[in-house]
């Protein structure tokens, strides 16, 4: 573009050159000529990316966004990439389709409402067995800060799991979520047409203080924030990576939404790390003490000493053969007692078929977790959350 009318338009000096991956006293210099020789520039900037002309075209046929591939590219080559010199080139390489009627969207305060959702992203290979792979995302709606994460079940308390590691990514809870109408959020919706929730859920969502609300059935675009970034992550973090095991995939999001959640977001226009600095003293303060969520169940010991779960076995010390015992899961850790005494614990095995040796060492173990059971309440202590 044109640095006398970007200058113009009010852009910063300092951004210009930026963009065109020149010195600030150049840009200078160009602003104050007579003539203007920037779009020469552009074009030797430009042929620096030639070389890179094969891998651009592939990645935009995968459907990846340019402004990823540039920042792939830089990464790659360990070089800042000037980004409107990029867009000219790789722009030229890409065949776009229509571009679809533009949509009003509907912005909110900070912290006051995010959208959360899952994802069918496939398979994933764990510990030898194939495993569907889902992805759950949780996005605030003022600033875009995005928390995610990979998992191999969409149950009850993997969501609540999921949505207790993404208040602490954001260091506080939005006042109100979105949801679509998801079983394990909400059992149907009554005559009025108002949700019926799940009665775990309505009580995980009274104890972080947050209102839950559900899209009309068949109107996504309700959500359309969540809907937008399930794509983007599709697009820019899927294509073109492979994953040796689920820790291995979300090891790797992690990362990459470092880099999401520090870029200028397309539709506010401002950097998300610096929108979410605002957001984030606004979210409800973390209560203290919070365990995190279990799912509780009993079984029998079986001849050999051990238990079954989730298709594993997972081996205990002498003397409970035949016994009910208490196994509480809480998503990284599998825990046994007898009444209220831990029997043992075993790191939670993600696959299926395989089995939790016991260590030979005699141990001794203490109880390190409170779980506080949840009062259970009418359901219409409830219809306040949807008011």
């Amino acid at each position: 573009m044109d640095i006398k009318i970007r200058t113009a338009q009010g852009v910063p000096l300092s951004r210009v050159a930026a963009d065109l991956g020149i010195d600030r006293k150049t840009a200078r210099k160009l602003r104050d000529a007579q003539a203007d020789p920037s779009s020469t520039i552009v074009r030797t900037r430009m042929s620096r990316f030639v070389e890179h002309a094969a891998y651009v075209q592939g990645r935009l046929q995968a459907g990846v966004p340019i402004a990823q591939i540039a920042r792939d590219l830089a990464r790659r080559s360990g070089k800042p990439i000037p980004y409107t010199s990029f867009w000219e080139f790789a722009s030229k390489l890409n065949v776009r389709s229509p571009q679809p009627m533009e949509e009003v969207r509907f912005e909110t305060a900070p912290a006051q409402q995010a959208q959360c959702d899952w994802a069918d992203f496939g398979d994933v290979v764990e510990d030898g067995q194939t495993q569907p792979l889902a992805l759950f995302v949780l996005i605030l709606g003022y600033s875009r800060h995005t928390f995610a994460c990979f998992s191999t079940s969409m149950d009850e308390a993997t969501l609540q799991r999921a949505h207790q590691d993404a208040f602490a990514d954001f260091g506080g809870v939005p006042h109100a979520i979105l949801y679509d109408n998801m079983r394990t959020v909400t059992t149907g919706r009554d005559l009025d047409g108002r949700p019926i929730w799940q009665r775990s859920f309505a009580d995980f969502a009274g104890r972080y203080g947050f209102r839950p609300s559900c899209a009309r059935p068949y109107r996504a675009k309700t959500k359309g924030k969540v809907e937008r970034t399930i794509g983007f992550i599709r697009r820019s973090f899927l294509s073109g990576r492979s994953f040796t095991d689920l820790a291995d995939a979300n090891a790797q999001l992690t990362n990459w939404l470092l880099e999401v959640n520090a870029r200028r977001h397309g539709t506010h226009g401002e950097m998300v790390h610096e929108r979410f600095a605002r957001e984030r003293p606004l979210l409800i303060p973390l209560r203290t003490g919070m365990s995190r969520v279990q799912r509780v169940v009993t079984r029998i010991v079986d001849a050999e000493g051990a238990i079954s779960y989730d298709a594993n076995v997972y081996e205990l010390p002498r003397g409970y053969r035949g016994r009910e015992l208490t196994v509480r899961d809480d998503g990284r850790l599998l825990r046994v007692f007898a009444g209220a005494s831990l029997v043992y614990e075993h790191a939670l095995l993600l696959g299926r078929g395989q089995r939790a040796r016991r260590r030979d060492v005699a141990i001794a173990v203490a109880e390190r977790s409170v779980v506080i059971e949840v009062a259970r309440r009418p359901l219409d202590v409830y219809e306040e959350l949807v008011g």
